[in-house]
């Protein structure tokens, strides 16, 4: 196994329906504030897994654009109840027709 394919850190697997929250604009993901954190939801995505510095997102993306996820996106993210934080797209996989799954890196 290469360096590239073993993990950091270790996975915690969330509560049943644990969701995130996911903004994807372009402004105000440059304009965030950890003191005074404002996002709109776009998406809604099921947490697979977190880790310390990511997490695993599956998305249902049937009435939505499927390129909305692509390698490099910045995205403002809030898994469950933390609150939201600055994140980059690592990698993504189209599971089926609309279902993606995606993993983020966190930022802040």
């Amino acid at each position: 196994m290469s360096d590239d394919q073993i993990r950091k850190h270790i996975r915690f697997y969330p509560e049943p329906l644990e969701i995130a929250l996911i903004d994807t604009d372009v402004q105000r993901y440059a304009d965030f504030n950890r003191a005074n954190p404002e996002m709109k939801t776009q998406f809604i995505a099921l947490i697979e897994n977190e880790s310390h510095k990511g997490a695993t997102l599956v998305f249902v993306l049937k009435d939505a654009d499927l390129n909305v996820i692509n390698d490099g996106a910045k995205w403002l993210v809030q898994l469950g109840k933390l609150s939201p934080l600055k994140a980059e797209v690592k990698w993504h996989r189209n599971i089926d027709t609309f279902i993606v799954k995606a993993g983020i890196a966190l930022l802040d």
